[in-house]
């Protein structure tokens, strides 16, 4: 398989950190990380606002999603040069 180049935006953050890490872990790409650094976020405002608390947690559901595209391939390789229609996988 090729190396290739990742560019993750928001790299720095919660949540594009752990997917930069995931890519670490579990690929042979280069991982480039690019953030502004301008802007924070506090995940437990929507827990004491809403009262919602996820099903997953964070680190399992990003491994999960990194294993989905990894597991998928094709799908996304056409996504990229053009020639998915639109196609769902299922769910």
């Amino acid at each position: 398989m090729d190396t290739k180049t990742i560019i993750v935006t928001g790299g720095a953050g919660f949540i594009g950190s752990a997917v930069v890490r995931e890519l670490i872990h579990h690929t042979t790409h280069t991982v480039v990380n690019l953030d502004k650094l301008t802007y924070a976020i506090d995940a437990c405002k929507i827990q004491k606002e809403l009262g919602w608390f996820p099903v997953e947690a964070f680190e399992s559901g990003i491994q999960k999603t990194v294993q989905w595209y990894l597991d998928n391939q094709s799908w996304y390789k056409h996504v990229l040069d053009g020639t998915y229609q639109r196609q769902r996988l299922g769910v």
